[in-house]
Order: structure tokens, then sequence, then C-alpha cells
């Protein structure tokens, strides 16, 4: 496989999955349209070349839908819409702001559903990964004058002061794709931050993998992310993020396994195309907590 930025992966998982699926799991119609010229298909086509690394058993006759919804597509489309659920009950318990850590290619902010049409929405993320999705906004022809966009190296502690500096307000704050790519301690000092910056009532979403991991697909997408220049670094046991959580001040409010997330977010969809499945990789949990 060729090196592909995994935040574009993500995009392009949500896009393949908005146009195929019979009953999406998450629909994203802006994602399609982020792509440059011929990128789309150049990723399409690379990763079904790619079947004898993702799936050499497979004898179907669509490979790139296999490898979609069992490798790449899953992790993006649970986590996306468990956090667009939660983001609503918060919105409508009075949330008012939407703080993404990594924001990477995220589009809601450009395709709001009528509860959030008010909500404001701040994204954070490394200046060079905002000025290419800048870019890429403005050509499909989106307006990005309203958003505002905090350009930071979350490893480091500038964006807290940058966040400050307009007050803080209660927030539902989304730190996934994240805990996949930083050591444990650095991981903790961002929950610690990010308990410094938001106030009480305010909600924390997550996705991170557990520290064992034993699965194909993690095996596969760690080496894909590693062609990619980006290290996925071991991960967590179910205590020690419940520890990092309870020392920057969040309770947890409710945690995801595997098979929770199969049955919650994906049986419709698989119900609907059992051809097609989609399953929660094996060692990734969705959690949410509220801070205290």
């Amino acid at each position: 496989m060729e090196k592909i930025n995994t935040a574009l992966v993500s995009a392009f998982a949500r896009a393949y999955h908005t146009q195929h699926a019979v009953q999406p799991v998450f629909e994203d119609h802006a994602a399609r349209e982020l792509f440059l010229p011929e990128e789309y298909e150049n990723m399409a086509a690379a990763f079904a070349a790619g079947r004898s690394f993702f799936c050499p058993d497979y004898a179907g006759k669509d490979p790139l839908g296999r490898i979609v919804n069992g490798e790449l597509a899953p992790t993006p489309l649970g986590r996306a819409e468990y956090a667009r659920e939660a983001l609503h009950r918060a919105v409508n318990e009075g949330i008012r702001q939407y703080v993404l850590f990594g924001a990477g290619y995220d589009t809601f902010a450009w395709q709001r559903p009528e509860w959030a049409k008010t909500l404001r929405v701040t994204e954070l993320d490394l200046q060079t990964m905002q000025q290419d999705k800048i870019m890429r906004l403005a050509r499909a022809g989106y307006d990005t004058s309203g958003m505002r966009f905090v350009a930071a190296d979350l490893t480091k502690e500038d964006w807290a002061e940058k966040l400050k500096q307009e007050g803080a307000e209660r927030s539902f704050v989304s730190l996934l794709g994240l805990a996949y790519y930083l050591p444990c301690q650095t991981f903790g000092a961002l929950l610690r931050r990010a308990g410094d910056v938001f106030p009480a009532g305010s909600e924390l979403v997550l996705d991170y993998p557990a520290a064992e991991q034993t699965g194909d697909v993690m095996r596969r997408q760690s080496l894909l992310a590693r062609q990619a220049g980006e290290e996925m670094l071991g991960g967590f046991s179910r205590e020690s993020m419940r520890g990092l959580l309870r020392a920057a001040g969040f309770d947890l409010c409710e945690e995801l396994d595997p098979e929770e997330i199969t049955q919650r977010f994906f049986a419709r969809c698989n119900a609907a195309k059992p051809d097609w499945e989609l399953h929660a990789c094996t060692g990734v949990y969705f959690c949410l907590s509220v801070k205290k």
C-alpha cells in the first residue's frame, strides 16, 4: 500500500459508506467533496489493489467493499455516530459549544442537523492539517468564515491558553481518534488540561485501543499508520483509562465494548445487507464522561 494520510482514510471510509450502504450507520455527504480530482478514485484503486494485504482469503466479487467494511470503516463510522447521538442529547440539555480535538477532515460543521444550527463549533488541529482542510472546503464551495479554527500541537499546552483567551463555557468535547497515537502519559496530560479548561457539566467523548491488541485488523491498521508516518502506540487498560479520566476531573458515564458497539450501531446496517457486515474492531472502546 502507498502512503496515505490516516485522516483522509477515515474521510474515504465515511464517503464510501454513505454512497454504498443500504442503511448507513452514519451519513457524511460532505466527505466525498473534500477529495481533490482523481484522489478518491486513486485511493479506491489503491485499496482494492491491496486485497492480498487486507483479505487474502476473500473470494467474492467486491474486494473494495469488503476492505472498507471489514477494515477501514467500523471505527470511524461507529465513533462518529456515537458522538452525534451524545451531542444531540447534550444540546437538548443546554450545551452550546462543540470542541473537536484533532478534528482532521470532520465535516459536522458543514452539514448540521436542525438541532445543531446554532451550535458553536471549534476545531483544534495542526496548522498544516487545518490549512489543507480549509483549502479543500473552499474548493468544494463550503463557507469557513463562521468557523473557529485553533492551530495547535495537542502534545503541548498552547492550545489551552488559546481556548482560555475567549473564556470557558460548558462544552461537548471530542477526543476521538487521538488515544491511538499518544503515549499514556501524554494523553493523560491532555485530559488534565481539558479538565482545567472546561467547566463542570462539560462532556467528553473518546475512543481508545485496549492495551492488549491481538486482532489482525488492528495489526494491519498499525502498519498502514506507520507507512503514513503516524505511529500507533500501545493502548490502555480499561482501569487505566478510567483512572486518567478521574485524575482529570471527569466521571465516566458510559463505556462500550466491541460487542456493544456492533449491536448498537451496526445491527440495522448488517440486517439490510448481510453480505456486507460491519463489526467493531476487537479491542476498541468508546466512552463518554462528564466534568465534575
